[in-house]
């Protein structure tokens, strides 16, 4: 499945959907013509496994250095993170926002192999926070994190900023570009507008 037979896949599911003249609200706040869904696609067989060989063939490419383990974000990317280990036959683990209140207070949960090299897996990235804490997490437990990869991105250069200042390749299957580019819908060209005023704004932030 290529990147454009993915985004109309994603859109046949539901897990992008384009509302222009209603836009949704983020938990963030963000007003957006858009709102991702990706857990729709754990339930779909065919975009799921054929997501998965995407990943596999991205994790066999870094392979020359050695794959160790594959991390997914709690909770959005763990269902992806298992399927991909179980495709790759490595181990998996999986990385809590907080670490626990009670017992041990494990903020990875696994078993981390000690030195390993990593891959880690998030559904959908937009600013890119929720990933990098997780690359935090992971180095602070001696892992080297040789990609994050995801179902999708919104392109926002927030995200591709942090992930190169953190020196992590990020890999996402289908992005905002794809998305508007392979679907008819006559809100396309909104949502990319909505897309470039916010990195406007980030730019002169930055």
């Amino acid at each position: 499945m290529d990147d454009r037979a993915l985004a109309q896949a994603l859109l046949a599911l539901d897990a992008i959907q384009v509302r222009v003249d209603e836009p949704f609200t983020w938990s963030s706040g963000i007003r957006a013509p858009m709102y991702c869904d990706m857990r729709r696609v754990m339930s779909d067989v065919r975009v799921r496994e054929a997501i998965v060989e995407r990943w596999v063939d991205i994790v066999r490419a870094l392979r020359g250095d050695a794959v160790h383990a594959i991390a997914g974000t709690a909770t959005a990317g763990i269902a992806h993170a298992a399927w991909l280990a179980h495709a790759c036959a490595l181990p998996m683990v999986y990385v809590r926002a907080q670490p626990k209140a009670h017992g041990t207070q494990q903020r990875i949960e696994g078993v981390l192999p000690p030195r390993a090299r990593v891959v880690l897996v998030e559904d959908l990235v937009s600013t890119g926070g929720s990933a990098l804490r997780a690359v935090e997490a992971l180095r602070s437990a001696g892992a080297d994190v040789a990609a994050v990869v995801s179902i999708f991105s919104y392109g926002f250069v927030q995200a591709h900023s942090a992930f190169a200042d953190a020196a992590i390749p990020f890999v996402p299957l289908c992005t905002l570009d794809v998305l508007c580019a392979a679907t008819k819908d006559e809100g396309a060209e909104a949502v990319l507008n909505w897309r470039d005023q916010i990195n406007a704004h980030a730019r002169t932030i930055v």
